[in-house]
């Protein structure tokens, strides 16, 4: 339910029409609230756009964004993390992710009181999380738009017909359409925050979908950052275990949750390894994150280098005082992966092992 705090009536009964009314009994009581909600959106949507609608029209994204690429749990929220400590750069915040519709006109009201509410860490890997903090722009755009992956993660009974939403190849052009306006309209009000600054975005979904955000920023530049897939494997299970599941609004018994990692990532990857080409060395790097956790420091020396991003001088002492704040924070553990289950994954994901040389 997380995922559509911030629709309003229209979009949430559109998405409840896609998907036929099929509501699970036991998460019949999660309906309620959201209803509530996006009511309550819908007011503060009106109040937004009385006060703010003619300015944004005059808005623009003049500097090409930065987009993060990779998997989930790929360390693309550890990485944005760091790069976000940059001045230069403008990010949606947590708050805002969930509040698409309405930040301008509630995150002020709402400010003095959600500075009290202490951070938050995250059950897949301990990391704290506050509202200020940076998120992933694609939950802003999926209750937008309706044109997202994440929203197999309500409706896992419908999840492949989201998941056409990883590469937009087999798509309208009337969604594609959809999800750049809800994606420009987001930016946007960022940038209305911000100013003039450079947009930072993250979302493991732009990985297989290159080709459309380059639609509309073609001299974006793009960092993905890869981990060994044993590791991705295990930590994506845990987060749709302990985290992804709260969000349902459907039974997932008929899931096979470990088939559908597997296939979700040969997907995106498949597309990933294509659309690439369509890069210039100076629009694109790509990073372990082994490598990041090794030497940060100098990792992301040279992506500044090979992007030919400014500013890392001053950038660099915010740098390494936050490195030096969380040196004694400590990853989740996992058990070994049983053969069959490690067989299975290299078949599926073999060209990831033989592009960044990772052992089995």
């Amino acid at each position: 339910m997380k995922t559509l705090i911030g629709i309003t009536p229209s979009k949430l009964i559109k998405l409840l029409y896609e998907n036929k009314f099929r509501i699970g009994i036991k998460h019949l009581p999660k309906l309620l609230p959201l209803i509530f909600l996006s009511v309550r959106n819908s007011i503060y949507a009106v109040k937004e756009k009385k006060k703010y609608g003619s300015v944004l029209n005059n808005i623009s994204i003049d500097k090409p964004p930065i987009f993060i690429l990779g998997h989930w749990r790929s360390g693309t929220s550890y990485f944005k993390r760091l790069l976000s400590l940059d001045k230069q750069f403008a990010y949606p915040t947590v708050f805002q992710i969930y509040n698409p519709s309405t930040f301008l006109y509630t995150e002020p009201v709402l400010r003095a009181r959600l500075e009290k509410i202490p951070k938050k860490k995250r059950p897949m890997d301990n990391m704290e999380v506050g509202f200020d903090d940076p998120g992933e722009e694609e939950f802003a755009v999926s209750v937008l738009s309706l044109r997202s992956q994440l929203l197999g993660w309500v409706f896992p009974a419908n999840g492949t017909y989201y998941d056409r939403y990883l590469t937009f190849k087999d798509v309208t052009q009337k969604e594609i359409d959809e999800w750049k306006k809800a994606t420009i309209y987001f930016l946007k009000k960022v940038l209305f925050i911000n100013g003039k600054r450079q947009l930072l975005l993250k979302s493991p979904q732009n990985t297989g979908k290159i080709k459309v955000p380059l639609e509309l920023f073609p001299d974006a530049k793009f960092i993905h950052i890869h981990r060994h897939p044993f590791d991705i494997f295990r930590s994506t299970y845990k987060l749709h275990k302990e985290t992804v599941a709260n969000f349902y609004l459907q039974s997932a018994n008929n899931l096979d949750l470990t088939q559908s990692i597997l296939n979700r990532y040969k997907i995106m990857y498949d597309a990933f390894f294509e659309d690439r080409k369509l890069l210039s060395e100076k629009q694109y790097i790509d990073i372990g994150f082994g490598q990041l956790q090794k030497n940060p420091v100098q990792t992301i020396a040279n992506i500044y280098e090979q992007l030919e991003l400014n500013g890392f001088d001053a950038y660099k002492p915010h740098l390494s005082a936050y490195l030096q704040g969380i040196k004694n924070y400590k990853k989740n553990t996992y058990q070994e992966l049983d053969k069959n289950l490690q067989n299975r994954i290299y078949e599926a994901w073999q060209q990831s092992f033989a592009e960044w040389n990772y052992e089995v």
